[in-house]
């Protein structure tokens, strides 16, 4: 649990789409991104177990393409984000529902796989903390994992929806500040993997 907490305290995609969500939308909507980037932080934390750093290691042109991959999704996202009107109080009680809540969670999925800095932490910390458990430890140590994420996505979200409650519109600039940062991330993401490209067969 604790790894799982100290592993969501860098602020990536996730933490600013959890604390954008907050800020536009409700907490609870903002909690079900933080869980589904905690689902595939627990997924990481699994596969760094099975070894996944040595065979993304044999293939670099993959990791290229999943990188630039990344990035534009994450530009698309930020640029959403940037200009994304405030949510109306009458709206915000239809984002309770089922439907948006799942689309949050699998919003908060696509930021962390999109993010190939998380595969990439999580191939260190679990490969070198976890890699002498069995399989069955290595699960319930995911599940634990799981929890410290959640924990501190819902921190934040709570932290975010004070900041709504007591500065209203006032603090919408936190969100275009967020929205510009993911389109920052994602154009660095895209040079990156073509920098790559250009150093493995071009140059």
């Amino acid at each position: 649990m604790g790894l799982g907490l100290a592993a969501g305290i860098p602020f990536g995609p996730v933490n600013a789409a959890v604390v954008d969500t907050s800020m536009r939308q409700c907490h609870r909507t903002a909690l079900a991104v933080g869980v589904g980037g905690a689902f595939v932080d627990f997924i990481y934390s699994q596969l760094a177990v099975w070894g996944i750093g040595k065979f993304l290691k044999q293939y670099p042109d993959l990791s290229s393409l999943l990188v630039g991959a990344s990035g534009v999704v994450l530009v698309i996202f930020g640029l959403r984000t940037l200009f994304a009107p405030p949510l109306r109080e009458e709206d915000r009680a239809r984002r309770l529902e089922n439907k948006a809540l799942w689309s949050a969670f699998f919003s908060g999925v696509l930021l962390t796989l999109a993010n190939p800095a998380a595969l990439v932490s999580w191939v260190v910390l679990a490969g070198a903390l976890l890699s002498d458990l069995t399989y069955v430890e290595a699960l319930l140590a995911g599940l634990g994992i799981f929890i410290g994420c959640t924990g501190w996505f819902a921190g934040i979200g709570w932290l975010a929806r004070q900041g709504r409650l007591r500065f209203g519109q006032r603090a919408l600039w936190l969100t275009k500040t967020i929205g510009a940062f993911i389109v920052a991330y994602g154009v660095f993401l895209v040079g990156k993997a073509g920098l790559s490209v250009w150093t493995l067969h071009i140059r």
